[in-house]
């Protein structure tokens, strides 16, 4: 199955632990914030479904570094974290953000999980 354009772009933030502002910038080319926001609703299903597939964590991180075993976001609390726009905002480095990191390792990945159907 091959990569469309978002799950690729979801694919690479997850590999370096991004916080999840830095998933919209990248899938902008640049730094309007109001720009990113357009986008929160194309990456907040998909972070969830991948998180759901067990693909991708999501960590309150201290500072941009993602750290897999530490402060995991709760499977029950995904869908809110994901629906809170702050948690999609830009924070300074040493504020706390939310990171999503890849739960597998990245060689055992073919593609990723299939699609859901649009709500």
């Amino acid at each position: 199955m091959a990569w469309a354009e978002d799950e690729y772009c979801l694919l690479v933030n997850a590999i370096e632990g991004s916080p999840l502002w830095t998933l919209l910038a990248d899938w902008t080319g640049g730094e309007d914030e109001a720009e990113w926001r357009r986008h929160v609703p194309r990456f907040a299903p998909l972070v969830a479904h991948w998180h759901r597939a067990g693909l991708v964590r999501l960590v309150r991180a201290a500072g941009w570094a993602y750290l897999p075993d530490t402060h995991q976001v709760a499977a029950a609390d995904v869908p809110d974290v994901l629906a809170d726009p702050d948690a999609w905002a830009w924070r300074a480095s040493e504020e706390e953000v939310i990171c999503v990191g890849l739960a597998a390792a990245h060689a055992d990945l073919t593609g990723p999980p299939p699609r859901q159907p649009a709500a």
